[in-house]
C-alpha cells in the first residue's frame, strides 16, 4: 500500500489533482482491479483524499504553528481541479475561461461572475452545463470554434473579447483595460485574429470594426 502512496507522490506531488486515469496510467502491470482496490484502501484509510468522481489528491494537513487551532487536511483548492480538467496540464493548453470570466480576468469588467464559463477542446457539445463546484453558482462548458493550442490561444481569448464585450457601452477605464488587450499583437496576430474571425458570428466582426474605430487594432 505504501508503494502506491509513494508512486503517486513521485509522479504528482501533494495537494494536485490526480484523475482516475492517471492512477491507472501509473500502474500500468496492475491489473485494473487491483488499482481501484488501493485507491479504495487509501482513501479509506485518509492517505489518499477524493475531492469528486474520478479526482482524487494526497492531502497536506496544516502546519502553521502560528495558527494551532488549525488541524486536519488542506482542502483541495477548486480552481486546481478546474485548471487542470478544462484548461491546461501545465504543457498543453487546451482551454480558458471565457465570457464574464475572462473580462473579469483582463479587468475589461470588474463584476464577479457567480457563472463560469469555459472554452475547452474537452467539450464536444456546443454549449452543455456541468454540476458546479468551487463556489460556482453554474459552469458552462463550450466547444471552441476552432480547436485551442498554445500558439493560438491568446488570440482566441481576444476574439472572445470581441464577441462578449460591448464596446460603446464601455467607460473610459474599462476601454483602456480592452485596448490594453491588444497592446502587443503583432501584424501577423492581427492578420490572423482577422482571418479566424470569419469562424465567428457578425457581432465579433463589428467589434472589430469598432476598435478598429478606436485605434484599438491599428498601429
Amino acid at each position: 500500500m505504501q508503494d502506491f502512496i509513494s508512486t503517486l507522490e513521485r509522479q504528482f506531488g501533494a495537494d494536485t489533482p490526480i484523475f482516475t486515469k492517471e492512477v491507472l496510467d501509473c500502474f500500468p502491470e496492475d491489473p485494473r482491479s487491483t488499482v481501484f482496490a488501493n485507491i479504495k484502501k487509501n482513501t479509506a484509510s485518509g492517505a489518499l483524499a477524493q475531492f469528486d468522481r474520478g479526482v482524487y489528491y494526497l492531502p497536506r494537513r496544516y502546519e502553521d504553528s502560528r495558527y494551532p487551532e488549525l488541524t486536519g487536511e488542506i482542502p483541495l483548492n477548486a480552481e486546481k481541479v478546474i485548471s487542470k480538467k478544462y484548461l491546461t496540464d501545465g504543457n498543453t493548453i487546451y482551454g480558458f475561461r471565457s465570457g464574464l470570466s475572462l473580462q473579469n480576468e483582463t479587468h475589461v469588467s470588474n463584476q464577479v461572475p457567480a457563472v463560469l464559463e469555459i472554452t475547452t477542446n474537452k467539450e464536444t457539445n456546443a454549449l452543455r452545463h456541468i454540476k458546479p463546484f468551487g463556489g460556482y453558482r453554474d459552469i458552462i462548458l463550450k466547444k471552441p470554434r476552432i480547436p485551442i493550442t498554445n500558439s493560438n490561444v491568446k488570440i482566441l481569448k481576444l476574439l472572445d473579447l470581441l464577441t462578449t464585450v460591448d464596446i460603446p457601452s464601455l467607460n473610459s477605464y474599462e476601454l483602456e483595460r480592452f485596448s490594453e488587450c491588444f497592446s502587443d499583437l503583432s501584424e501577423l496576430e492581427r492578420i490572423t485574429l482577422t482571418l479566424i474571425a470569419k469562424n465567428y458570428p457578425k457581432r465579433t466582426l463589428a467589434n472589430i470594426m469598432e476598435s478598429e474605430s478606436h485605434g484599438i487594432l491599428t498601429h
